[in-house]
C-alpha cells in the first residue's frame, strides 16, 4: 500500500494550491455569477474542478491497486480492466468537457482580439490533430488508458517512437490537451481560459506524482 499511495500527498497538496487559486481568481471576475443551464459559472467551476479531483483520483488509485497489488484482477477478474477503461474515458471527458459551460456562461469577456484567438486556435490545431492522430493509430487508446498497469507484458515492450511520439515522450500533455483551451478561445471566455489552465497544470501534477515514477516501475528507470 505504500507505493500506491506514493507521491499521492504532493498530487493532494497541489490539487488544493491550484484549486485555492482558481477560487482566488475567480472571485475578481463579476461574471462568474452568469449562468448557463441554471448554474453560475462559478459553480459551474466547482462542478468542473470536482471532476478532476475524482477523475485523478480514480485514475491513480485504482490503477497502482492493480499495478503494486493486483487488486483489481482479483476482485473483477478479466472484466477489471474493461471496466476501469469505462471509468477512464468517461470522467476524463466530462471533467474537460466543462470548459463549454463555463465559457458559454462568460461569452465576450476575453479582453483580445477576436482575431488572436481565432489564430491561436489555427495554430494549435495541427498539433493537437496529429497528436490525436497519433494516439489512435500508434500509441492506442488501450494503452493510453493505463493498459500498462493492468497488462505485464508491456514490461518488456518499447516506448512508442512513432508519430509525434518521435519528437516528444508525452505529447498528450503537451499538445493535445490544448484543445480545452479552444472553448474560451472561441467563445472569447475568460473564465473558460482560467479554467482550462487549471486543469492544464493539474494534470500534469498528476503526471509527475503518478504517471512519471509508475512508467519507471514498468519500464525501467531510464524511461
Amino acid at each position: 500500500m505504500i507505493k500506491v499511495l506514493k507521491n499521492q500527498g504532493y498530487h493532494l497538496l497541489w490539487y488544493v494550491v491550484i484549486g485555492t487559486f482558481l477560487v482566488a481568481v475567480v472571485g475578481q471576475f463579476p461574471e462568474r455569477y452568469n449562468r448557463f443551464w441554471g448554474l453560475s459559472a462559478f459553480e459551474w467551476i466547482a462542478v468542473s474542478w470536482i471532476l478532476a479531483g475524482v477523475h485523478q483520483a480514480y485514475i491513480t488509485f485504482l490503477a497502482r491497486l492493480e499495478l503494486y497489488l493486483g487488486k483489481i484482477r482479483a476482485w473483477f477478474g478479466r472484466a477489471g480492466f474493461p471496466i476501469f477503461k469505462v471509468g477512464f474515458y468517461l470522467l476524463g471527458p466530462a471533467r474537460l468537457a466543462t470548459v463549454i459551460p463555463i465559457s458559454l456562461a462568460t461569452v465576450n469577456t476575453l479582453p483580445l482580439p477576436r482575431s488572436v484567438s481565432v489564430a491561436l486556435i489555427v495554430v494549435s490545431a495541427p498539433f493537437i490533430l496529429w497528436t490525436f492522430y497519433s494516439f489512435i493509430f500508434y500509441f492506442g487508446l488501450h494503452r493510453a488508458a493505463c493498459a500498462d498497469h493492468f497488462d505485464p507484458a508491456y514490461r518488456t515492450g518499447a516506448m512508442e517512437k512513432r508519430g509525434i511520439f518521435r519528437f516528444l515522450s508525452n505529447p498528450g500533455y503537451c499538445f493535445g490537451i490544448l484543445i480545452i483551451y479552444h472553448a474560451g478561445l472561441l467563445w472569447q471566455s475568460s473564465l473558460g481560459l482560467v479554467a482550462a489552465a487549471a486543469h492544464h497544470a493539474f494534470i500534469w501534477c498528476a503526471y509527475y506524482s503518478f504517471e512519471r515514477p509508475d512508467m519507471k516501475e514498468i519500464y525501467g528507470p531510464n524511461v
